[in-house]
């Protein structure tokens, strides 16, 4: 049985997990930047004053829900009272908020006017300080291109850093106000724009200029999220070598294949360096979520590197200590892909140069902790309203009734991960996984129609998609081609193959008919090989 996509490449597709991308400003640690609470409370607000502390309380429990409410409250007096500075103080607070439970779109809502509550107010090293959250938004709807407009306003096509920026987006403001914790914020957010564009030695350049400044400043957050963002860049280039080795062996070019897995664990133990230098200051600050997000990246990589006993017996441990570390999380985005990762992180991952590593089912008896803890994601995504990890999480959930043959089960699951899918014209990205999913359990089942009509809808969606996953990250337009290439083929096998009784008995018309929507389905796959090259 077919394995789809794993939960960390799917991410990837338009939206980049938090757990997976650096942040620099909005969803550093509380302790970091601090939410704020405004000017003392007026004779007109008194209330107001209140509410947004017991916002920050509740954010600081990690309730985002209560706290946003309490914030909205809070901003409705500030609005009737023309108070501009507190009302751009709760709208950077409820844009933060936001971002946690994963409703991307509202956050950037919020981050536009607080940009134009400062740009009124003449704070324009805020401004540029919120063009940098801004920027971190887009990206995490893998608009990188609008993420480096906004932090440098040109795109860097020749790998050099000496490029100016435009007055007016974030770096320039920094600099020009010698803002050296933006300037560092900035350079972090471009450096990982520029990775998740593919650019991946412009990106550590990037990166290494902010890790330097933040080493300057003593900002240990800005530092742990620099390493990490280091960590990517080089796991990013290892996976593309990989894929380079893998190639050449195809073509039989033993030696060229050999001297790229070489460059490939080269660059996976760079990346594990500045993983660890990650964690370690993460577990300084008492940071959990970056202690989360480094012990994550690091597991994939130490059955990358050497899968001899010892690496395994490290993964293991390193598995068990970010399964410790879940419980400490407040429900957020976070803690959702963080549970469906630990379950896809449960057994070893291929190596990264096979062809769809990701194709494959747990083994039995990792299936029931791997259940928990997609159940616990799903209950999480649900507390906090975020339709697209629960999408993920149910989806996931439905693959492993899949791989155990109980589709009933399973079908059940994959429209219920559709669902949710449908509810956020933003997840888009899982709703073809779940169509596709759908499609393989029809066609299990022995229901061509309704698998051809699943398999056709997959391929609807993916046409809908196309175009913004072509400016998302190169890594991501890898893995898309690893996924849709089967989606495309399985269709056009069970056309071709699927109801030979209904063929034979058709007339010449239908016949014609169906040869021809095989022909165009086949156009539909050189297409999106073309494009992704």
């Amino acid at each position: 049985m077919s394995r789809q996509s794993s939960f960390r490449t799917v991410l990837g597709l338009l939206f980049i997990s938090s757990l997976t991308i650096s942040l620099w400003l909005g969803d550093l640690p509380a302790t970091t930047w601090q939410l704020q609470v405004g000017n003392p409370a007026t004779a007109q607000s008194p209330d107001a004053s209140q509410l947004v502390q017991q916002g920050v309380e509740h954010y600081q429990l990690g309730d985002f829900t209560s706290a946003i409410e309490y914030w909205q409250t809070a901003l409705t007096t500030y609005q009737q009272t023309n108070n501009r500075r507190n009302q751009t103080i709760v709208l950077e607070n409820l844009a933060r908020a936001y971002q946690q439970i994963g409703q991307i779109d509202q956050a950037i809502n919020y981050w536009e006017k607080v940009i134009t509550n400062y740009q009124q107010l003449g704070d324009l090293q805020q401004v540029g300080r919120m063009l940098t959250e801004l920027a971190q938004a887009y990206s995490k709807l893998g608009q990188n291109q609008k993420a480096i407009a906004l932090l440098c306003g040109t795109i860097n096509y020749d790998n050099h850093q000496d490029n100016p920026c435009v007055p007016e987006s974030a770096l320039q403001l920094a600099r020009t106000h010698k803002d050296q914790l933006g300037v560092a914020a900035a350079l972090g957010s471009l450096g990982d724009a520029y990775r998740l564009r593919g650019k991946y030695d412009l990106g550590i350049n990037y990166l290494k200029e902010s890790l330097t400044i933040a080493e300057d400043i003593d900002h240990l957050a800005y530092q742990s999220s620099a390493l990490n963002s280091l960590g990517n860049a080089y796991s990013s280039k290892a996976q593309l070598s990989y894929r380079r080795a893998n190639s050449a062996e195809k073509i039989e070019y033993t030696k060229k294949a050999s001297a790229l897995a070489e460059k490939a664990k080269n660059n996976d133990s760079e990346a594990l360096k500045y993983f660890q230098k990650s964690l370690d200051l993460a577990i300084t600050q008492n940071d959990q979520s970056g202690q989360m997000r480094a012990r994550l990246n690091q597991i994939p990589l130490y059955y990358r590197i050497d899968k001899n006993s010892a690496s395994v017996t490290q993964w293991q441990k390193e598995w068990q200590k970010a399964y410790s570390l879940l419980e400490t999380l407040p429900d957020s985005q976070d803690k959702v892909y963080a549970a469906i990762e630990l379950a896809n992180l449960l057994q070893p991952i291929a190596p990264a140069h096979e062809t769809s590593p990701w194709m494959r089912c747990y083994q039995p008896k990792l299936e029931p902790q791997a259940i928990a803890l997609l159940t616990q994601a799903v209950k999480i995504g649900q507390r906090i309203n975020d339709h697209r990890s629960q999408s993920f999480a149910l989806g996931e959930l439905g693959h492993i009734y899949e791989c155990r043959d109980q589709y009933t089960k399973a079908l059940e699951l994959s429209q219920q991960a559709r669902l949710a899918a449908e509810q956020n014209l933003l997840a888009k990205d899982s709703l073809y996984l779940w169509e596709w999913q759908t499609a393989r359990i029809f066609k299990e089942q022995g229901k061509v129609t309704e698998a051809i009509g699943a398999y056709e809808n997959a391929i609807a969606t993916l046409e809908t998609i196309r175009s913004d996953i072509l400016t998302a990250s190169r890594d991501v337009q890898f893995d898309f081609l690893d996924t849709v290439n089967p989606i495309y083929r399985q269709l056009v096998e069970l056309r071709l193959e699927g109801d030979q009784t209904f063929l034979k008995s058709a007339s010449p018309d239908v016949r014609t008919q169906n040869i021809n929507i095989v022909l165009k389905t086949i156009d539909g796959l050189k297409l999106a090989e073309l494009q992704d090259y």
